[in-house]
């Protein structure tokens, strides 16, 4: 799951959230 992918869109799922 930690790939560069996996993080961007984390980032983007946790940026969408706060």
């Amino acid at each position: 799951y930690l790939t560069k992918k996996g993080i961007y869109d984390f980032w983007n799922w946790f940026d969408d959230r706060t």
